[in-house]
């Protein structure tokens, strides 16, 4: 199992609002930066891949949660794990985190593309080299559903049963709402 890839970012006053905070679309940036020194720790630079493979990447869905703020000063680090390799595309799992605190989560899908930005499959040394930092099945369950969960009855079931953890309280509101009709 991997632990993924580490980048350490220093929060910069160009980086933050009027009240020091990091604006929102920086983390963008942050994971950007990130998923290129990747790229390059694994021996694929993206000036690399566009001229021996005709290959570049486009970020082609972005999904992020923001938790926390991010400070002017503060030492960001951003955890990079890859998810899914597919013939054209790969699916990452950023975490921008400060002294072990998750601030913000990112789910990014990126397409392989050719010069004319047309789907290309990945290369097989860019694929190989990505395995690097692909996490198992069952790391990304533990990932999912942390053993620090917010109601005490909450227990998570197996990957195989559900996706959700359910409470096995009946006061609790954590429980999942069933529909009426079935």
């Amino acid at each position: 199992m991997s632990d993924g890839h580490r980048f350490l970012i220093r929060v910069y006053y160009e980086d933050t609002d009027a009240a020091g905070i990091v604006y929102y679309a920086n983390y963008l940036k942050f994971a950007e930066r990130a998923r290129t020194e990747m790229m390059r720790d694994s021996g694929s630079s993206h000036g690399e891949m566009m001229e021996k493979f005709d290959t570049a990447f486009a970020v082609s869905r972005c999904e992020v949660d923001y938790l926390k703020p991010a400070r002017l000063d503060d030492l960001l680090t951003v955890e990079t794990r890859v998810l899914d390799v597919a013939g054209a595309a790969i699916r990452l799992d950023q975490r921008v985190l400060c002294k072990g605190d998750l601030l913000a989560r990112l789910i990014i899908r990126i397409a392989c593309l050719n010069s004319k930005g047309r789907p290309q499959r990945l290369p097989e040394p860019v694929r190989v080299a990505l395995t690097a930092y692909r996490i198992t099945e069952e790391s990304r369950w533990n990932q999912q559903f942390p053993p620090r969960l917010s109601c005490r009855w909450m227990q998570p079931r197996s990957p195989a049963a559900s996706r959700r953890p359910t409470c096995r309280s009946s006061a609790c509101f954590s429980r999942p709402i069933r529909s009426s009709r079935s």
